[in-house]
């Protein structure tokens, strides 16, 4: 997850290599790139400082989308207006 610590607003994913997906994350949001649009703006915004990158839950490969499908359904992101993610499609880095 990443959770911009002033305004509560998260973004849940989900990687084979969480360290390898986390570096490539700020790497694009730094360059100003991510696929995200609100959450590169907010990052825009409030600077790398305001974000926390955190691991909800660490699983077998096989179940990876299986789970992060899952986060995204408790998180009930279609409605929230504080995720960044818009649908419950997993998917996979």
């Amino acid at each position: 997850m990443i959770k911009n610590l002033l305004n509560g607003r998260f973004y849940i994913g989900a990687s084979n290599c969480v360290y390898q997906r986390i570096l490539n994350h700020k790497s694009e949001l730094n360059r100003g790139i991510g696929t995200n649009k609100a959450l590169q703006k907010d990052w825009q915004e409030y600077g790398v400082d305001a974000f926390a990158f955190m691991t909800l839950e660490v699983c077998p490969k096989g179940l990876i989308k299986e789970k992060e499908d899952e986060w995204l359904r408790k998180a009930k992101v279609a409605e929230s207006e504080l995720a960044y993610n818009k649908s419950y499609r997993a998917y996979i880095y």
